[in-house]
């Protein structure tokens, strides 16, 4: 199956069911665009306070992350030692 042609099809199905949905409506037309209109600007501005509140959560972990990400490194790379020290007191070499 082509795609381009499936693609086309669709959207001239779509657009079809459109125009159809609102001629055949029981609203008039000036008044279920004023619907379709008011949805989605209802859709839009929840996506935008969804966006904002994705975006403010991203700037709070990448704060903390700037804060303690550099005590966290210090700490594993401390404790990674440690137990380089006691692997070489056990007598433990690395191998070549």
């Amino acid at each position: 199956m082509n795609t381009k042609n499936f693609t086309g099809g669709l959207l001239l199905g779509a657009t079809i069911g459109l125009v159809a949905g609102i001629l055949l409506a029981p609203e008039k037309g000036s008044d279920m665009v004023k619907k379709l209109s008011d949805t989605v600007k209802d859709k839009l501005n929840r996506l935008k306070g969804d966006t904002q509140d994705w975006a403010e959560d991203v700037k709070s972990d990448a704060k903390y992350l700037a804060d303690n990400g550099g005590k966290k490194v210090e700490e594993l790379l401390q404790d990674g030692k440690e137990k380089v020290n006691e692997l070489k007191n056990k007598g433990y070499t690395a191998m070549s």
